[in-house]
C-alpha cells in the first residue's frame, strides 16, 4: 500500500492564513462597492469569531473520517450523491481561482500597467498554479511555511511604518458605522476563506491537531487584518473611498529611510498570497476530479479544468457584467456556506447512519435555508447614507409644454434646504 505524504498542522496553518491574508488584501469596490475600510476592519473581529462555528463541520469531518477526503468518503458510502458532491465541490475551486486570479488582474491594471497583456498573465499564472497543484499537497504546504515568514515580515514593516502617520481624528468616523454594514462585511470575510473547503480534500492528509489549526488560523488571520485597516484608515481616512484598492494606497506610504512608497511590499504579499491560493485550489480540484471519476477520464478533465479556469478569469476582467455577478459578496458567502456548511454537514448525517429524529430533521432543515438566505439581507454594496439624495418633497406642477417636476432634498453640507427642478 502506498504511503501518503502528509503536513504538519503548523504548514496547514501556513496555506490557511496566507490565502486568507490574499483575499484580505484585495479587498476593492470590485466587491464591496463604496464600504468603509473602518468598517471592514471592525467586521474582520467578527469574522474571526464567526470562523469557530463555521470550521465545526470540517473538525467533525476529520475525526470521524480520517482516511479520506470528503468526495471519496460519499462515494464508498452513498455512490449516487458522489457526483453532486464532486460536482458543487469542483465548481467550487474553480470559482475561487477565478475571481483570485481577476480580482488582481484588476490590480495591476488599476496601479501597475494598464496595458498589461491579461492573456499572457493568466496563461502563466495558471500553469505555474496547475503545476504546482499536480505536485501534491507537500510542496504547496513548504512553500507555504516560506512564504508565512515572508508575508508576516511585510504585514509587520507595512503596519509599523503606517501607524507613526495615524491620525486619531479619522476614527472619528466610527460613530457612523451601521450594524448592517458590519454585518455585510462580515459575510463577506467569511465567504473569501475558500481555504476552509478545500481542507475537505486533505484532510486525510494532515497530521497533529486540525482543532489547533483552525483557531490558530481563525485567530491570528482575522486579527492581522483587523490590525492593518485600523492602521490604514487611521493614515487616510474616507479619502480610502477614492481608491478601487484601499490597502494598495495605505502601503504606497510606507517607508523607511531614503526609501519611500514601499508597494513592493503590498505586492510582495498579495503575488505570494495568489499563488498559494489558486495553487491550493488547483490541488483541491484534482483531488475532486479524481475521487470522482476513473484515472483515464481524470487525466483529461484536469487540464481541461484549468484552461476553463484562465478562460473565465479573462471573460471576468474584460465583461463588467460578468465581474459583477462574480465578485458579488452574496455569491460568494452562498458558494462558502453550500460546500464549507451545508454539504459536510449532510455528508456527516449520511455517512455517520445514525437515526435522526423528525423534529432535530426540520430544525436542522430551517438552520440550512437560513444561512442559505442571510446574504440575500445584508445589502453588501449599498450605497452609505451621506452619499445619498434624502427627498423631503415632492411637487408636480402643470405647465403649458407638459409639466414641472421640483424635488426638495437635504442639504447635508449646509443648513439650508436644496431644491431642483
Amino acid at each position: 500500500m502506498e504511503k501518503v505524504k502528509s503536513i504538519s498542522h503548523l504548514q496547514l496553518f501556513s496555506m490557511m492564513f496566507v490565502s486568507t491574508v490574499f483575499f484580505s488584501m484585495m479587498y476593492s469596490v470590485y466587491i464591496m462597492g463604496n464600504m468603509s475600510l473602518l468598517t471592514y476592519a471592525l467586521s474582520a473581529v467578527a469574522a474571526g469569531v464567526c470562523m469557530f462555528l463555521v470550521t465545526l463541520p470540517l473538525v467533525g469531518f476529520r475525526k470521524k473520517f480520517d482516511e479520506g477526503n470528503i468526495v471519496k468518503s460519499v462515494q464508498v458510502t452513498k455512490p449516487a450523491l458522489s457526483p453532486i458532491f464532486a460536482y458543487l465541490y469542483g465548481h467550487c475551486f474553480i470559482y475561487s481561482s477565478v475571481i483570485s486570479l481577476a480580482v488582481f488582474a484588476l490590480l495591476i491594471s488599476n496601479f501597475i500597467n494598464s496595458d498589461i497583456s491579461f492573456i499572457v498573465f493568466l496563461a502563466v499564472t495558471v500553469v505555474c498554479c496547475y503545476y504546482a497543484g499536480s505536485r501534491g499537497i507537500v510542496s504547496i504546504a513548504r512553500s507555504g511555511s516560506l512564504f508565512l515568514l515572508l508575508t508576516v515580515v511585510s504585514l509587520l514593516f507595512i503596519g509599523t511604518s503606517l501607524s507613526y502617520k495615524i491620525n486619531i481624528l479619522n476614527y472619528s468616523e466610527i460613530y457612523l458605522t451601521s450594524a448592517r454594514d458590519i454585518v455585510s462585511n462580515t459575510m463577506l470575510l467569511i465567504g473569501q476563506a475558500f481555504c476552509v473547503p478545500a481542507v475537505f480534500l486533505f484532510s486525510h492528509q494532515t497530521r497533529g491537531s486540525l482543532g489547533k489549526s483552525i483557531r490558530l488560523w481563525a485567530v491570528l488571520s482575522y486579527v492581522a487584518v483587523a490590525v492593518i485597516g485600523f492602521v490604514s484608515y487611521g493614515v487616510l481616512g474616507e479619502y480610502l473611498h477614492l481608491t478601487p484598492f484601499p490597502f494598495y494606497t495605505a502601503a504606497q506610504l510606507t517607508e523607511i529611510g531614503a526609501f519611500q512608497r514601499l508597494d513592493a511590499l503590498f505586492l510582495a504579499v498579495v503575488t505570494i498570497g495568489l499563488f498559494i491560493n489558486v495553487s491550493l485550489s488547483m490541488y483541491a480540484l484534482r483531488e475532486t476530479v479524481q475521487s470522482s471519476m476513473r484515472a483515464e477520464k481524470a487525466k483529461f478533465i484536469n487540464p481541461l479544468s484549468a484552461v476553463s479556469v484562465g478562460v473565465l478569469a479573462w471573460l471576468t476582467v474584460k465583461f463588467d457584467w460578468l465581474r459583477s455577478y462574480l465578485l458579488d459578496a452574496r455569491v460568494m458567502l452562498i458558494v462558502f456556506l453550500t460546500v464549507a456548511v451545508v454539504l459536510p454537514v449532510v455528508a456527516l448525517l449520511l455517512l455517520t447512519k445514525k437515526h435522526i429524529p423528525q423534529k432535530a430533521a426540520k430544525v436542522g432543515a430551517v438552520l440550512t435555508l437560513a444561512m442559505l438566505f442571510i446574504p440575500m439581507l445584508t445589502g453588501c454594496g449599498s450605497v452609505q447614507l451621506e452619499e445619498r439624495m434624502l427627498i423631503k418633497g415632492i411637487g408636480v406642477d402643470a405647465t403649458n409644454s407638459g409639466y414641472s417636476l421640483t424635488i426638495q432634498y437635504i442639504d447635508k453640507f449646509s443648513d439650508d434646504e436644496g431644491q431642483s427642478n
